[in-house]
């Protein structure tokens, strides 16, 4: 492969791999942002029903703040390149390097930690709760950030785009390490999710969920954008089309772990004990009344059963509880209809 090697920018004599990147990553962003803020809604709006604990909706509303500074650092490189600098491309492209550049990596680097830590936490906690595992999970997801962090450092300290390149191997290093932890998190997740019988996965229109769930819920998508960034960066060292694909990643990830939360798959809270079973007291079988050796415990993981489709799973593998539960469920649809 001929690998073109990095020089300093002469003069760019058409704008397309320069103005072009930026526009479309950043209509990619705001498109990902908007279904963001949906999933954000969503969570936020469910987590009095559903008992989320205080620290999981400050975590969301942080990844949600930093999305929003993300989009907007990008829209307004994209109006300072095509409005301010217009007609003068030279000037933007061999200028200074404004603050919304050095901005979209600092957010993408903390956004993605966090999205990255929890996603970590959940394997820890759901595969044995193994420390070396930990170590090794929370060690990647910190080194990445602080590969990438200063990597928006150095990018803010040289000022000018024509220098760009001496900031690779921050480039190369940082997004590698980015990869490693994301292939890990999401062969983990895609496992999880292939075993929980409370995953869609389940349902009857597995061949079409299916694929769009595994890419959306467990980060492939995310995968994939790490591996381009490096690919069009050794490639095309010259332009902007590796930033443009760098731009949605954090929100692209965001999402991926808003919508993984919001089906019921994963805990809610990163960092409290997950509730392990709720007890249904005072259930009586055929007119007797209860006691206390009698009490039907109810699993965690049935808790999302009728947001996610209770229908998908079989009602003899349920407890009697929860299909009694889910009858009279049923017939209250069947009077609203």
């Amino acid at each position: 492969m001929n690998v073109t090697q990095p020089q300093e920018l002469q003069g760019p004599r058409s704008p397309d791999p320069y103005l072009g990147p930026f526009l479309l990553g950043t209509v990619v962003t705001a498109i990902s942002f908007g279904i963001l803020c949906l999933q954000c809604f969503n969570f936020l709006q469910q987590s009095r029903r559903m008992r989320r604990s205080d620290r999981a909706r400050v975590l969301i509303v942080l990844i949600w703040l930093l999305s929003a500074l993300n989009v907007f650092s990008a829209t307004w490189s994209c109006y300072l390149f095509m409005v301010t600098f217009f007609g003068n491309l030279a000037s933007g492209v061999l200028g200074p390097i404004p603050w919304s550049v050095p901005t979209i990596i600092i957010c993408s680097a903390l956004s993605n930690s966090v999205v990255q830590g929890w996603f970590a936490w959940s394997i820890w906690s759901n595969f044995g709760k193994s420390r070396s595992l930990a170590v090794v999970l929370f060690l990647g997801v910190l080194t990445t950030c602080g590969f990438i962090l200063a990597q928006g450092a150095k990018v803010a300290a040289i000022g000018q785009f024509a220098l760009l390149h001496s900031v690779d191997w921050l480039l190369y290093t940082g997004t590698a390490l980015d990869f490693v932890v994301n292939l890990f998190v999401t062969g983990a997740m895609g496992l999880y999710l292939s075993r929980t019988r409370r995953s869609p996965l389940y349902r009857w229109d597995y061949l079409v969920t299916g694929p769009v769930i595994y890419m959306s819920h467990t980060g492939v998508l995310c995968l994939a954008t790490a591996f381009l960034v490096i690919l069009i960066r050794v490639v095309r060292p010259n332009d902007f089309i590796y930033f443009g694909i760098f731009i949605p990643y954090s929100t692209m990830y965001a999402n991926a772990l808003v919508g993984f939360l919001n089906s019921g798959v994963i805990p809610d809270d990163p960092a409290a004990k997950p509730r392990s079973q709720h007890t249904l007291r005072g259930l009586s079988v055929l007119g007797s009344p209860a006691k206390p050796s009698s009490e039907h415990v109810i699993g965690s993981d049935l808790r999302h059963a009728l947001d996610v489709g209770i229908e998908s799973q079989e009602l003899g593998d349920l407890p009697l509880a929860v299909r009694v539960e889910t009858v009279v469920e049923k017939d209250k649809r069947m009077m609203v209809l």
